[in-house]
């Protein structure tokens, strides 16, 4: 082991005092001898004898002074050497000891700067931990009260998820899909006494079912509420700038899937789209798609759209599905704009079908449609309407693309459409 500085110094000293004993004895005891030696044989009482004795002694006693001022020069560096050891072993321990002083600091504030560091990652890991079951929480009993009878409770529902959406980015997909998936849940009750509702209401409140009014009103207003959200939270992102407290935020989703839903009074005017899935839909009221945007497929193949439907300057960007679809009251697709192919096989029109201004830019098949009022497909482009059929009446006003031309059927009963330079039905 490596002896402290301290003790170390201590036995330096002891051994210069020693040293010092020891020489200062040896030359006293050499003195001496030299004395007797050149004392003692020459004892007489001889005035030169004498003499030559005290001569003798006076050199011995020379030659020790000499011997004992070297031997104290000696010993005068030595002890200087040894007082500047000490010396320099006394700063090298200082600067020891001022060394391990600041690596113990050092290592202590490192240990404490670490320690503070995890205590805080674990109170902020069990900050998120609280806040997360609370989110968790309260997403799983909206959707527990969505299933609710009572329609202030479903409402109630609707409104926390949206909040959850806001707050939370990360959950907006998933409440999204949970409100559409609201929709397609069944309606309470029959459609026909909704759309009755509907229509009396407009017309005069003073004649409406009381007793049936509530309960249908209280389902039209829920289902229109999450209509609502949905068009609140898809409309254009430069409707969102500004921010602000309760400015609400765009919803970035993959797919809006509708399919075999009721919606009542239902507008996305102006929204910005994904692919969208309408499959089957009843449309109940007014349909408003007016200056919409559908940046994916759009597929409203099989739906009912029970009033009129509007899509004016709506764009397509890619394609677009109408098979077997049923438009009931009018339809405006005035200035419409197809940007992919466009299918239409086996539609329905019962009342106008107008397409005046809209523009195509691949195919549009309308094979197999009927149109029962006016028509106006004369500025579409690449339209085939093989097997295609409009109502008879001298009232209506049909206006169809370049290249296709009416004729009588058969049987006499509806006008169909051939193809210019085509042969007739009964030929």
């Amino acid at each position: 082991m490596t002896q402290p500085a301290a003790e170390k110094s201590k036995t330096t000293a002891l051994g210069v005092r020693a040293e010092i004993a020891l020489v200062a004895g040896t030359l006293l005891v050499t003195v001496a001898a030299l004395v007797c030696v050149l004392w003692w044989p020459g004892i007489s009482l001889d005035t030169e004898s004498a003499k030559a004795k005290l001569d003798a002694v006076r050199t011995a006693l020379s030659f020790g002074i000499g011997a004992g001022g070297a031997v104290a020069l000696w010993l005068a560096i030595r002890r200087q050497r040894s007082t500047e050891r000490d010396i320099l072993n006394r700063e090298q321990t200082y600067q020891l000891q001022v060394q391990v002083a600041e690596v113990t600091r050092l290592h202590q504030e490192r240990v404490a700067d670490t320690t503070e560091k995890h205590q805080e990652r674990l109170a902020s890991n069990s900050e998120k931990d609280a806040s997360q079951r609370r989110v968790n929480e309260m997403y799983n009993s909206a959707v527990e009260q969505l299933g609710s009878d009572k329609a202030p409770v479903r409402l109630g529902a609707l409104y926390t998820l949206e909040r959850l959406a806001d707050d939370d980015p990360g959950f907006r997909s998933i409440v999204f899909n949970v409100i559409c998936a609201y929709l397609r849940m069944p309606l309470n009750g029959p459609i026909e006494s909704m759309e009755s509702y509907i229509r009396t209401f407009a017309k005069n409140r003073s004649e409406v079912n009381v007793e049936l009014a509530v309960e249908v009103r209280e389902e039209i207003e829920v289902r229109r509420t999450a209509q609502g959200l949905i068009r609140e939270h898809l409309k254009p992102e430069e409707d969102f700038q500004g921010g602000g407290i309760g400015v609400k935020e765009r919803w970035e989703v993959e797919e809006v899937r509708l399919s075999g839903a009721t919606l009542i009074n239902f507008d996305l005017s102006g929204c910005v789209l994904p692919a969208v899935d309408f499959d089957g839909v009843a449309f109940v009221g007014s349909c408003d798609f007016r200056g919409t945007r559908f940046r994916g497929v759009a597929s409203f193949d099989d739906c009912v759209f029970r009033s009129y439907a509007s899509f004016e300057h709506a764009k397509f960007d890619v394609s677009s599905w109408f098979e077997r679809t049923d438009f009931k009251g009018s339809a405006y697709f005035s200035s419409a704009v197809f940007r992919g192919d466009s299918e239409w096989d086996d539609a329905k029109f019962a009342r106008t079908a107008e397409f005046t201004g809209a523009t195509n830019k691949r195919n549009f098949n309308m094979r197999s449609s009927s149109f029962g009022d006016d028509v106006d497909l004369a500025q579409l482009t690449r339209v085939d309407l093989t097997r295609a059929s409009a109502s008879i009446s001298d009232d209506n006003d049909r206006f169809w693309p370049a290249g296709w031309r009416e004729e009588l059927s058969s049987n006499g009963e509806r006008i169909v459409l051939l193809r210019d330079g085509s042969k007739s039905e009964g030929s």
